[in-house]
């Protein structure tokens, strides 16, 4: 089993098994909540779930897979730090700009056509 999350914190799994089995898949979010059995979805086909955490902290997301026979998978995990930040160097730049400058955004997009 393969867990992946992407940079808009979607969690996706892909399980690779034989050709025309149907797979289910069950997420622990590990904020007491999970997802309850989603499914079933062909084999090797991507799906993404969404979650929105609450509360700031590290959390352990916990994955597996059942086909419809009932053979279940092992946890697959990954941490995650919610919430993301991104660091981009000119974010702070835009961001004192447009504090400093409230009207230069409107009048930007005016100026690009939009």
């Amino acid at each position: 089993m393969i867990v992946i999350i992407d940079l808009h914190h979607r969690v996706g799994i892909l399980y690779a098994l034989v050709a025309g089995i149907k797979i289910m898949y069950y997420i622990d979010w590990d904020d007491s909540s999970n997802s309850d059995w989603v499914g079933p979805f062909d084999s090797g086909e991507n799906i993404t779930l969404s979650h929105t955490w609450t509360t700031r902290g590290t959390y352990v997301i916990k994955a597996k897979a059942k086909d419809t026979s009932g053979a279940e998978s092992d946890w697959g995990e990954l941490s995650v730090a919610m919430p993301c930040s991104y660091n981009s160097p000119f974010m702070h730049f835009w961001q004192r700009l447009f504090e400093r400058f409230p009207y230069a955004f409107p009048i930007l997009k005016h100026f690009m056509g939009y």
